[in-house]
């Protein structure tokens, strides 16, 4: 089913986990929606292009807008 979705998953590493909680630091974010937020950025870090957060909470996609600013 995650295929049909394109969704891939992303092992959780150090530097996920850094990331995520520089994120909940910089935005207070619920731990749960920063590492999303940054699960989402770490991968466009990584260099692919198709990536795109989908959330229906609107704390979060600010948070993603500004630290993309």
């Amino acid at each position: 089913m995650l295929t049909n979705l394109s969704i891939v998953p992303v092992p959780v590493d150090a530097e996920l986990a850094e990331r995520a909680a520089d994120v909940r630091a910089r935005t207070n974010l619920k731990l749960p929606d920063a590492y999303a937020l940054a699960t989402a950025m770490l991968v466009e870090h990584r260099g692919r292009t198709d990536v795109r957060l989908a959330s229906f909470d609107k704390k979060v996609l600010k948070a993603h807008a500004d630290l993309h600013a």
